[in-house]
């Protein structure tokens, strides 16, 4: 029997590949401070860790003489714009945008949001709208090519939660699942016989700052460089990305950038005492997507 086991995982983590050329990185972001300092609601970080990770994705991007286009939805001190014009923005906004994206079969479009969350998992707007996570997945699905989503807010979780996500035992290494335990790797290969199945059907990996039951914190103080400047998630996942935070400037953070190569950076990085409030979910898939 427990051969059989192994031969079921191997079977599920060697089945797909995601390994091909990379025609353009479309990098869509959503952030939001809530008003103005001292208002109820108010966010220090996200307008930051927007910034931030812009300046890194067209770092990446053009070291690898990749086609670049960014969508950058900000409300900051009370003011809104898209891409630097002053406007305001809402749900139908982002959702209009995904529906009239015009993307091909080997794109990547990288979503990232960064602000409050409800109890639901839904993503709050500055002018109070609701983005559900049954909509904006709906929208990243219908999208062509290849879908990575990082999702900074409270109850997060809900965004992965209905895919099946990773526990706290796996580990993927160069695109093949591992584990601290052998039951550990078991469970989710099993799971993945019966809900998962290949990403070629929707090409979606979801990253969230926490479980659909957590908080997620605008900043956490572990006393590392310029962390109270970040949410306590986008903090870990820029640096997982290569970006330098003694320096305040992009970089590389290695010759391949894989999502489960993210996620297993962040959970080496980050403190038990933050990682056991705010634990980041992945989806769950037989294979790495390879994101630079």
């Amino acid at each position: 029997m427990r051969k059989l086991f192994i031969i079921t995982a191997l079977v599920l983590i060697t089945a797909c590949s995601n390994d091909i050329p990379r025609s353009e990185v479309i990098f869509i972001s959503v952030a939001a401070s809530y008003g103005k300092e001292g208002e109820m609601n108010y966010l220090a970080n996200p307008p930051g860790d927007q910034r931030a990770l812009s300046e890194q994705m067209a770092y990446m991007t053009e070291r690898r003489e990749l086609p670049y286009t960014e969508h950058i939805f900000l409300e900051r001190d009370g003011r809104m714009s898209v891409s630097g014009e002053e406007k305001d923005w809402g749900r139908h906004d982002i959702l209009d945008l995904l529906e009239t994206l015009e993307a091909g079969p080997d794109d990547l479009l990288i979503f990232h949001y960064s602000g409050h969350g409800d109890t639901n998992g839904s993503l709050v707007m500055p002018d109070g709208g609701k983005l559900t996570p049954d909509e904006l997945l709906y929208a990243l699905r219908k999208v062509p090519g290849f879908k990575c989503a990082f999702i900074d807010s409270c109850y997060s979780g809900r965004f992965v939660r209905d895919t099946g996500s990773l526990t706290s035992g796996e580990r993927f290494t160069d695109g093949k699942l591992v584990s601290e335990s052998f039951i550990n790797a078991m469970l989710p290969s099993l799971k993945m016989l019966f809900t998962a199945g290949c990403p070629a059907n929707d090409r979606m990996w979801i990253l969230s700052a926490a479980t659909s039951g957590q908080l997620s914190y605008d900043s956490w103080d572990d006393g590392r460089d310029r962390q109270n400047e970040f949410g306590a998630f986008s903090y870990y996942l820029l640096k997982a990305l290569g970006y330098r935070m003694d320096e305040g400037t992009p970089g590389l953070g290695g010759n391949r950038i894989t999502f489960y190569g993210l996620y297993d950076s962040i959970k080496n990085m980050m403190s038990d005492t933050l990682w056991r409030q705010a634990t980041p979910q992945a989806t769950l898939t037989p294979v790495d997507l390879i994101l630079f």
